[in-house]
């Protein structure tokens, strides 16, 4: 429906989940400049703000860009925690940024930041959807294969403790939306782990390392659906599992989906549908509810970007068929289409 070129390799996009911002669109870059003898390597990126525009047919608008580290990845605050829009970013330098969405002028503004790891960048993270107005906390992974919490209040940053939780890259973590203090990582030792926050983090709750042939690169926790999780790696599968003993998860369902599952991301009114970024075989909307007519397995596949499929999104409208957003990473695409 619509596609511009973004100013580097695209990584990541989301959708504003504040309601009275749901036409915003967040999309972030990484960018590997190689060292010379001159100067050393740098990682480079920025992310841009767009305004989706509905009519006649839905296009994007930029509005604002943000020159920054090369980023990772990019999430915007829960609304129940705050009217303001907030995003943050997981940057290449080991800082955690915050930006606030201006309504007077619709541009992004830094108010924040932390350097979470000096000796790793940060990798993914993820708002606890748990917290409140007053205090928010994140959890941030890292390629030192460590994890990090960190809390904000009153606008500022502080970190509250790490811990190591893979041997490789710590390439996603994110908190369960029904269980409030478990935390869920995956790395590229091919683990799936899950952490209580509210006893030692010495050990995981558990710690799945046989069902991932490759690295672990995202879970998900199914906010519609209590109990399931989904985890995407590079082996080329999506695998749901039942969390409902948490210390003992399987996996119910193993859909391969022909290229490695970078992202994924929940629909925000289907429980039964979910969206997958799977690098050299574009995007995927996947069925998931045995209950549906249609099954178990993919009912749309998307192709039409020209390189690594890494980021995707749902718009956060409240319809059926929501738009989405999708980018790719050496062809620098943004696009737009719907599900």
């Amino acid at each position: 429906m619509d596609a511009v070129e973004l100013d580097g390799n695209a990584d990541a996009v989301e959708f504003c989940p504040v309601r009275s911002h749901s036409h915003a669109l967040a999309a972030a870059t990484y960018n590997l400049v190689e060292a010379t003898p001159e100067s050393p390597a740098r990682r480079l990126g920025s992310v841009s703000l767009f305004e989706v525009i509905a009519d006649p047919s839905p296009r994007l608008r930029l509005v604002d860009r943000k020159k920054t580290s090369g980023v990772f990845d990019i999430r915007w605050r829960p609304p129940n925690q705050g009217n303001d829009a907030v995003l943050a970013q997981a940057g290449a330098d080991g800082v955690l940024t915050m930006y606030a969405l201006q309504e007077d002028s619709n541009s992004l503004e830094k108010f924040t930041e932390l350097e979470v790891c000096d000796s790793a960048m940060c990798l993914s993270v993820d708002w606890n959807p748990f917290a409140t107005s007053s205090q928010q906390e994140l959890v941030v992974s890292h390629s030192n294969g460590s994890i990090s919490l960190v809390s904000m209040s009153r606008g500022r940053l502080e970190l509250d403790r790490s811990w190591e939780a893979h041997g490789f890259e710590a390439w996603t973590a994110t908190y369960d939306a029904w269980i409030q203090g478990l935390v869920y990582t995956g790395g590229d030792d091919s683990q799936f782990c899950g952490w209580d926050l509210r006893a030692s983090l010495d050990s995981p709750v558990f710690r799945d390392a046989k069902s991932h042939e490759m690295g672990v690169c995202c879970v998900q926790s199914n906010p519609l659906w209590e109990n399931v999780v989904a985890t995407g790696s590079y082996d080329e599968r999506l695998r749901l599992w039942d969390v409902r003993m948490a210390h003992r998860p399987f996996a119910t369902h193993k859909i391969g989906l022909g290229g490695g599952v970078w992202r994924l991301k929940w629909h925000p009114v289907d429980k039964g549908t979910l969206v997958a970024a799977c690098m050299h075989s574009g995007f995927a909307i996947v069925a998931v509810d045995e209950q549906r007519d249609v099954g178990v397995g993919v009912v749309k596949e998307y192709k039409e970007h020209k390189s690594l499929a890494y980021g995707v999104d749902w718009s956060k409208n409240n319809e059926s068929l929501p738009l989405v957003a999708s980018c790719s990473f050496y062809d620098n695409a943004l696009h737009l289409w719907r599900s």
